[in-house]
């Protein structure tokens, strides 16, 4: 597989970044390749021209949603189904069989990605799903039953992942941070004075030696204590993690994501017959809007369940008569009962999943941070590379990634980077992420 892969990037002439997947696999050392490990998809896609991958959900949507033209190679589930989507909308090749794939073929998918019909056609797609909440239009279609179990599901999932955390990270860690086994020679295999040397000087020379050896055994023993201390308590540590996640798994989930779904659930309801969508009261990002989320839809559930009885019976009344003002009481029942439902859910719900987005980025504004100065340090080093050395410093430090990236993509507009995986050996399957 890296054969195919490096034989398609010396053809193309393209610089390429290939995920050594969880084997580490590797490859001959190229000037325009760079091999690499773990690494979030959603920034190191903004940074290349186009994607190879398996097609796999979640890494097409994140290359298609930052514009990046997409070949893909399934083998399995739903990738071929994402392939032909991606071909259909013109935003990459056919997908390529894994069996037929080889140097040439995959070399031709490359160039195709690298067009500009393939460039627009991919854009066209990243502005849709940016303008569009898949997630809300789908909640919107759903009813508490179903919002309620694909919740209690996810939450089971999640559960799940943490319980066998707290027996495999210890593990893991254990393997990490053992200390090896020291070694040790014997006096008897440890250099000794030539035949020549005086028996005196052979026996001073002896006691020296060994008490060297018992000092030095004295010395490894205390580090390997130490070791095995640290190990311990790093396996203590990783295993109470495992559990803290499941407990918090579990909070989450019967606090927040669950009711959540429910009140999403109930509030959704109506619009199966009255084919109206829900009201959209705003994003919970942090307990204010959580807050403000939680009064709007109490108040406005309150209101409209109540009143709902009787719009829906005059509705059906001008429709349909008699038989109308039944259909029309009924929907006014259900609409009261679950858009009031919806608003008392509401008010627990919507506060807790903003006090969780809440600790979520107090938690996390350390990494945010950490990536900032990165990015920033990056953009600082391509202005130097690119422009020279002549620079104000001051003003230098304060250049964002983005203006640093703006300032040289003239100078490297003709240069091409594609981003490829390699699958995990053994796995009989494909897997580049380009």
């Amino acid at each position: 597989m890296t054969a195919i892969l490096l034989a398609a990037i010396k053809i193309t002439s393209v610089r390429a970044i290939i995920s050594k997947g969880w084997s580490e696999l590797g490859g001959e050392e190229l000037p325009n390749v760079l091999y690499l490990g773990d690494c979030p998809h959603e920034w190191l896609f903004q940074q290349v021209k186009a994607v190879v991958h398996h097609g796999g959900a979640g890494t097409t949507a994140c290359g298609l949603y930052n514009g990046k033209p997409t070949t893909i190679v399934p083998f399995f589930g739903d990738q071929p189904f994402w392939g032909a989507m991606v071909h259909a909308a013109g935003a990459g090749p056919a997908p390529i069989n894994h069996k037929a794939l080889n140097s040439k073929i995959l070399a031709e998918a490359i160039e195709y990605c690298l067009t500009p019909e393939a460039l627009a056609a991919a854009r066209a797609l990243s502005e849709k799903m940016i303008n569009e909440s898949g997630v809300e239009a789908a909640t919107t279609r759903w009813e508490p039953i179903t919002a309620i179990s694909s919740a209690s599901l996810a939450t089971v999932g999640d559960l799940a992942n943490n319980a066998v955390g707290v027996f495999v990270k210890p593990y893991e860690e254990y393997k990490k941070r053992r200390p090896e086994d020291s070694k040790h020679t014997s006096l008897a295999e440890q250099n000794l004075p030539s035949s020549s040397t005086s028996s005196e000087e052979q026996l001073a020379t002896v006691k020296c030696e060994e008490s060297e050896s018992l000092h030095g055994k004295a010395v490894n023993n205390q580090k390997a204590k130490k070791e095995g201390s640290g190990t311990a308590g790093a396996m203590i540590r990783a295993s109470a993690t495992g559990f803290g996640n499941v407990l918090f798994g579990l909070s989450k989930g019967a606090l927040v994501d669950i009711p959540v779904a429910a009140a999403d659930g109930m509030r959704s309801v109506p619009q199966m017959y009255n084919h109206q969508a829900a009201a959209d009261y705003g994003k919970v990002t942090d307990w204010k809007s959580g807050t403000t989320v939680a009064g709007k839809t109490f108040a406005h559930g309150m209101y409209e369940g109540f009143t709902d009885i009787f719009k829906e019976t005059y509705k059906g009344k001008q429709k349909e008569g008699a038989a109308g003002v039944a259909k029309g009481l009924g929907k006014g029942l259900v609409s009261m009962t679950m858009k009031t439902s919806a608003g008392a859910v509401g008010l627990v719900a919507y506060p807790a999943q903003g006090i969780c987005k809440s600790i979520y980025t107090a938690v996390k504004s350390t990494t945010r941070k950490r990536i900032e100065d990165a990015k920033t340090a990056e953009g600082n080093w391509l202005i130097k590379r690119e422009v020279g050395n002549n620079l104000d410093q001051a003003l230098l430090r304060k250049v964002p990634i983005c203006t640093a990236t703006n300032i040289v993509a003239r100078v490297q507009r003709s240069s091409t980077c594609v981003y490829t995986e390699i699958p995990r050996s053994g796995a009989g399957s494909v897997d580049p992420r380009s």
